[in-house]
């Protein structure tokens, strides 16, 4: 929620309240007991854990192959690099510190911009077999329906026949 909050779309406080209520019941089901309720509750455990955290090989090791690009070789290198410092960026200021995690971890205004333009265009890409395709198909709606523009989406859903529409949410932007 935070990368894309910071790298794609900013998220109104509303929309990150619902990733939290929404995220809890998927939690306890993996066992978490108390999972946070928003960004302050998040930032309250990681402060409360700092202790804890300390700089070991196997953080830098798993940035480095982040960075490599080995996880996804298709993609171009220099976006490898800003991920792995993007994924960084990410973390409250005493969790870096405590990790050791420096100046080489710093996000460039370069980063930045290739982290915006890639994540716009990865918003906007429908992925063949993923969740929303599979979803759109499942309602009877084309599997690139929620990367299609409103008024596209308005046209699809009032030209449905009025049994396969029912259900059906209107049509979200």
């Amino acid at each position: 929620m935070n990368a894309y909050d910071r790298f794609v779309s900013p998220l109104s406080e509303a929309e990150k309240t619902r990733f939290y209520e929404e995220a809890g019941p998927i939690a306890r089901l993996y066992g978490v007991q108390s999972s946070p309720k928003s960004t302050a509750d998040v930032l309250g455990m990681m402060q409360t854990l700092a202790p804890r955290f300390e700089p070991h090989p196997i953080v830098t090791e798993f940035l480095d192959i982040i960075q490599s690009g080995q996880a996804a070789p298709a993609a171009p290198k220099f976006l490898h690099r800003a991920l792995a410092r993007a994924s960084v960026s990410l973390l409250p200021p005493v969790v870096r510190q405590k990790l050791a995690l420096g100046s080489d971890y710093d996000l460039t205004a370069t980063d930045r911009l290739a982290l915006k333009a890639a994540g716009k265009l990865a918003d906007r890409i429908p992925v063949p077999g993923s969740a929303p395709c599979e979803a759109s198909k499942r309602l009877g709606l084309p599997a690139n329906f929620l990367y299609l523009s409103r008024g596209t989406q308005e046209r699809l859903l009032a030209a449905r026949p009025a049994s396969s529409s029912a259900g059906v949410p209107e049509a979200a932007g």
